[in-house]
């Protein structure tokens, strides 16, 4: 039986990769591309951590499962997903179908400071069409942060904005699905844990939000509730700032979820988010309800997890 209680979430460090392209595809970006932008791509100047992807893949042939291209964000490189990479890995995903290229300078300048580049859209829309040729089917893209905005200008084309140069016409009949993760945009999936932009300003307004876009928002926040459920893999589920109530999770099953964040949200009615709780998340382990209206309640304080 669960009962409501607080917890404060832990941070995680994320983790550096060893590796670089595999010969095999290494061979293809030279054959097809040439060696320019094959180096551009493989980052042998960051070492280990510049990009990874390619296996024993056989050129031409077509991998059983979508590959997945992971975009990272300001001042990180590939390796700093290699959880992320691994993860995948261990889910189904192999060595051929997960990939990722650095743009930038692998953190060497300051957040503050960088600006984005026609040169990383060009690199990422690259990525997009090489792994998209190489396995022979349709990519996944998960832009994390910058990496938000600079795969969708990627997919998009156009004009860059700051050499005014061409990039060419939308390439997104390449990609099957295109996930924002901490991006700046509507429906990005958005969280309190900002490691480099912060939640709020200096002024404590919300740092990451878009003017007129809330009543958008309302409609989606049901939806993204059902879409999570149809992934039977989630362990850590994330809902923060989605104005969500208890009512949300009505019906829903979320059988593998051991860690639950819901700060900020609109939990009010003490009881009946545990009858939820109770129903929706069988193995629920951990509980985030920071900044709800029930964190008011002086009674929510007398309740413990009981398992």
């Amino acid at each position: 039986m669960w009962q409501p209680f607080l917890i404060v979430a832990l941070t995680h460090q994320l983790l550096l990769v060893n590796t670089l392209f595999s010969p095999t595809f290494r061979q293809f970006l030279v054959q097809s591309y040439g060696q320019g932008v094959a180096n551009q791509l493989e980052r042998q100047d960051l070492g280990g951590a510049g990009s990874y992807g390619g296996g024993q893949h056989v050129i031409g042939s077509r991998t059983k499962k979508q590959a997945v291209i992971l975009v990272h964000g300001i001042t990180n490189t590939a390796g700093t997903f290699d959880g992320h990479r691994k993860h995948l890995l261990n889910t189904g995903w192999t060595e051929e179908t997960v990939y990722a290229t650095t743009y930038g300078d692998g953190g060497k300048t300051l957040a503050p400071l960088v600006d984005v580049k026609c040169q990383y859209i060009k690199q990422v829309r690259w990525m997009i069409q090489v792994v998209a040729a190489y396995t022979q089917r349709k990519v996944d893209v998960i832009g994390y942060s910058l990496g938000s905005p600079v795969a969708r200008k990627a997919l998009m084309g156009g004009a860059c904005v700051d050499t005014g140069e061409n990039l060419g016409p939308p390439i997104g009949e390449l990609v099957d699905t295109f996930l924002g993760v901490a991006g700046k945009y509507i429906f990005t999936i958005y969280g309190t844990r900002d490691d480099k932009v912060g939640y709020k300003n200096a002024c404590g307004e919300l740092s990451s939000t878009i003017d007129g876009q809330d009543a958008g928002y309302e409609r989606f926040r049901k939806l993204s509730v059902q879409i999570v459920q149809l992934s039977d893999e989630i362990v850590h589920l994330y809902l923060d700032n989605n104005r969500l109530d208890e009512s949300a999770f009505e019906g829903a099953k979320f059988q593998s979820v051991k860690t639950l964040s819901l700060r900020n949200n609109r939990v009010k009615d003490v009881n009946r988010f545990v009858k939820i709780l109770n129903e929706s998340f069988p193995n629920l382990k951990s509980l985030d309800i920071l900044g709800n209206p029930v964190c008011a309640k002086e009674d929510l304080l007398e309740y413990e997890k009981i398992k």
